[in-house]
């Protein structure tokens, strides 16, 4: 209860704030994370955000860098001391310099949420970043049977391994580059609970995905842009062992196979991004930013015997969005943004066996999504700040929602700056 009286009273400060006369801003941006202080009419709002930032800046490549850019930009990190926690996300980091390095630790949860993930890297300022992710829920066992039959026993053993949903094993790397930025990841992660057993059935339930990004983040100064390549294996088949037994002339032989079963989700995707950012209007304590995502991905399903010859399909998203930024003061800050997805080109194709017939649709396709937009608030002084990213049921339900203490927060987060 004292939580949500806390919350209630960090929003109540915030419409306060919003409504407030807009006073001197503080400096503009500093080398380090932690807000600058003031002392210029120029607004900062280039240090370094909470993840509440991201929902209303929807990832736009000309805002300023939140804390999962820092864990995917790993050199981002050098010379950076802070600590960050969000509980909506059930989510912290922290960056604590070590000599003339930084070390750095993420603790959140990974797919489906019931385990957590622990990531640690080191980054040398200006020159490099690299981290390794970790959640494991794996279990290994054996069971022995003994079977007596008059005079003999026989005993045989088996084992088998559980590997559940979310065990993940990871790296990432990243350095700057004559002005830009690279940088290179991979994951092999588990989506959906699996067994193996010896002389059984031996299930392979993964994702490997593996990246590669360029950005001139480091240099550029109005326009933003960011491009990646992405490798997606997704494998669900599982291999079944049993034996079968064949009679030549009078002798029997038994010999042990494998059958492959593929499941219908099984498949590889391609990947090519590029994604741009813009500070189109911008003034002592306002801002404008203009974005566009765009991402076209080659899909390509297995094969299935006398089931799925072949499916493959071509897809380009396009994804516009718009930032604003306002100070009120040098202690609050409120964002908001809007953005939507557009396919603007998708082609299908899928061949299909039954019964000896084969069937071949194609399929074209234009979409847009639905527009999504999201308001937040930033509240900042010295060595902290806390960030929050309204829920729809304030705009739905009213402002009551505020002070009922329920469903305000779609994403709460704060900082320690040192």
């Amino acid at each position: 209860m004292k939580k949500i009286h806390a919350i209630n009273t960090l929003l109540a400060m915030g419409a306060f704030a919003l409504s407030a006369q807009a006073q001197d801003m503080f400096a503009p941006a500093a080398t380090t994370t932690a807000p600058a202080a003031t002392s210029s009419s120029e607004t900062n709002f280039d240090v370094l955000r909470g993840n509440a930032y991201a929902a209303g800046s929807y990832g736009n490549m000309a805002a300023a860098f939140v804390v999962s850019d820092y864990l995917a930009w790993p050199h981002l990190m050098g010379g950076n001391k802070f600590l960050y926690i969000e509980p909506t996300d059930k989510s912290g980091t922290a960056a604590v310099p070590v000599g003339a390095n930084t070390l750095f630790m993420n603790l959140q949860n990974g797919v489906g949420g019931a385990l957590g993930v622990t990531t640690i890297g080191i980054a040398s300022t200006d020159k490099f970043g690299a981290s390794i992710s970790i959640g494991k829920n794996k279990f290994y066992g054996t069971v022995e049977n003994t079977a007596t039959a008059g005079t003999v026993t026989t005993t045989t053993t088996s084992s088998e391994t559980l590997t559940y949903q979310g065990d993940v094993l990871g790296a990432n790397f990243s350095m700057p580059l004559s002005g830009n930025a690279i940088s290179a990841s991979l994951q092999w992660i588990t989506d959906t609970n699996e067994m193996s057993q010896k002389g059984g059935n031996t299930q392979d339930f993964y994702d490997i995905l593996a990246q590669v990004n360029f950005s001139n983040f480091p240099s550029a100064k109005g326009l933003v842009w960011s491009a990646g390549l992405a490798f997606d294996r997704y494998n669900t088949t599982t291999d079944s062992t049993y034996d079968s037994t064949f009679v030549t002339g009078t002798t029997p032989t038994t010999v042990t196979k494998t059958q492959t079963v593929i499941d219908t989700s099984s498949l590889s995707q391609i990947r090519a991004t590029l994604s741009l950012g813009y500070k189109a209007l911008s003034n002592g304590n306002a801002r404008v930013l203009i974005g566009l995502d765009n991402t076209l991905a080659y899909t390509m399903w297995d094969d299935i015997t006398n089931a799925r010859k072949s499916k493959s399909d071509l897809v380009l998203f396009i994804a516009p969005n718009l930032v604003g930024e306002y100070a009120f003061n040098e202690n609050w800050l409120a964002f908001a943004g809007a953005r939507h997805a557009i396919q603007a080109f998708g082609y299908g194709t899928t061949t299909i066996l039954q019964a000896g017939v084969s069937e071949k649709t194609s399929i074209y396709s234009y979409v847009t999504k639905p527009t999504t937009a999201t308001i937040g608030t930033r509240f900042q002084r010295k060595g902290f700040a806390a960030e929050a990213a309204l829920s729809d049921a304030v705009f739905s339900d009213g402002p009551s929602t505020i002070f009922q203490g329920t469903n305000v927060l779609a994403t709460f987060g704060a900082f320690l700056y040192f």
